[in-house]
């Protein structure tokens, strides 16, 4: 985890200006867009990846071993690629519906979002909805409240490609295991009234409140958790013995608050108090680039209270750069500038 940090500091501490940030943004977009073809067409079922056995129930993506993290790589560089659109649209003004990168960027933006919906990941498929339905909207009638005659013609133009381009790759994609699985979920839900994974919520949350300040040190999740895990009757077997082992709770924040309590958790707190603050800037209007950076983050944040998230280089790496991006943006704003002047 120190790499994407260290990354991140890199960021902030050569203060790159926006177009610095939008060209690494370009390079992040167009290299997970080339690995989302090659992983598609490279799925193994066994052996190894990078060194690491392939468990027998996982489901690879690439060099993904699980699936679900490939669908998070992709929805964060799709969020990216909305980012550039804006970014792109809002510096073309009156010529949008003549062309430019930001009809590229919505490409790449709804490819992306494709392919996280082929890692047949429901969590992905939901960011990726809340980031079309919601937050493009948004962004919209917020971010160019003051130029939306401008922009309005280059918006129809990347909405009508866009809307070709899922109905085209809609029509030949096989969608079948992912509403098999939406399926699936949703009758365990409504038998159990709760989720497969709240089980292991209540044992991570128990294993927290008995070390609520110092928590039991990091990485010692795996080691204690079992003992917690046991005590819960949907993870047990029928000799009422722990069925499967978890090593991690599927639950990012509370398994933070387990490992390293309380006081651990004030540097993120501070971290997230100054994040705020840049959130509070980008939802104003005048900053149509941030605004899908920001609510990438808050999607990505309620995400991670439901799978296995933050443990892993890339997805981090990618969230250091749209961190870094989402600073630039509200910082070094254009709109903030022409106030001034």
């Amino acid at each position: 985890l120190g790499g994407p940090w260290a990354f991140f500091c890199a960021l902030r501490a050569a203060a790159l200006r926006r177009r610095v940030l939008v060209a690494l943004a370009w390079i992040s977009v167009a290299a997970a867009a080339l690995f989302a073809v090659w992983g598609y067409f490279n799925q193994p079922t066994s052996g190894t990846i990078l060194g690491f056995e392939i468990p027998r129930a996982s489901q690879s993506y690439g060099t993904f071993i699980n699936r679900n993290h490939a669908g998070a790589y992709f929805y964060l560089n799709a969020g990216l690629a909305l980012a550039l659109a804006c970014w792109h649209l809002r510096r073309a003004g009156d010529r949008a519906a003549q062309g430019g990168p930001h009809l590229l960027a919505a490409f790449a933006a709804v490819v992306l979002a494709l392919f996280a919906a082929l890692t047949n990941s429901i969590g992905a498929v939901l960011v990726v909805g809340l980031l079309g339905l919601v937050v493009a909207p948004l962004t919209l009638f917020r971010g160019y409240r003051d130029d939306q005659g401008k922009v309005r013609p280059g918006v129809w133009a990347a909405a009508l490609a866009a809307a070709g381009i899922v109905l085209a790759l809609g029509a030949v994609a096989d969608f079948g295991k992912l509403a098999d699985k939406a399926r699936g979920k949703a009758d365990r839900y409504l038998q159990a009234g709760v989720d497969d994974r709240a089980p292991l919520r209540a044992a991570t949350w128990h294993m927290a409140l008995d070390r609520p300040w110092t928590g039991w040190g990091a990485g010692s999740y795996r080691w204690v958790s079992p003992v917690y895990q046991a005590e819960q009757k949907d993870l047990q077997d029928d000799r009422g013995r722990l069925r499967v082992r978890a090593s991690y709770a599927h639950h990012d924040w509370l398994q933070l608050f387990a490992e390293v309590g309380l006081l651990g958790l004030l540097p993120l707190l501070a971290a997230l108090y100054w994040l705020g603050r840049k959130f509070r800037a980008a939802l104003r209007p005048g900053h149509p680039e941030a605004m899908p950076l920001a609510g990438l983050l808050l999607l990505f944040a309620a995400h991670a209270c439901f799978d296995l998230l933050c443990w892993f280089t890339p997805l981090l790496t990618v969230l250091a750069l749209v961190v870094a991006a989402l600073a630039a943006f509200t910082e070094q704003s254009s709109a903030v500038r022409a106030s001034a002047g």
